[in-house]
């Protein structure tokens, strides 16, 4: 492989530059049309105009919440239980109470003084 000079170089570029600066750069105006035409049928027709869609309705945290837990039917079955919960805590069968008195009855007291109560009394087996 030859290295060729820097000076042979810039003229082999010349020659290239030259020849290009020779050629007239304007297309015919027969090849201009027949692109034009080209173009304008691939263009495509013009539609209805396209609008922006509307906002939607901005939602509060509430609503945000409620969607969070399963909307509102889960929302009425809490509610019922909610229901059931204070009907039962209120006014409880006698099934229930036995149950709940048998449980308190076993339970350790603490002082009514309002100390807290010792680790003996919290550890002890009885």
């Amino acid at each position: 492989m030859t290295r060729k000079s820097a000076e042979t170089v810039d003229t082999e570029l010349e020659t290239f530059f030259k020849a290009a600066r020779d050629v007239d750069g304007d297309p015919s105006a027969d090849l201009m049309a027949r692109v034009l035409a080209d173009a304008y049928e691939e263009q495509p027709a013009p539609g209805p105009a396209v609008t922006a869609p509307a906002k939607a309705p901005r939602r509060g945290w509430l609503s945000g919440a409620i969607e969070a837990m399963g909307g509102w039917p889960a929302m009425t079955g809490l509610a019922a239980a909610t229901m059931a919960g204070v009907w039962i805590g209120y006014s409880p069968p006698l099934a229930l109470e036995t149950l709940s008195l048998d449980v308190l009855d076993s339970g350790y007291g603490l002082p009514l003084d309002g100390t807290l109560p010792a680790y003996d009394l919290l550890l002890a087996d009885e």
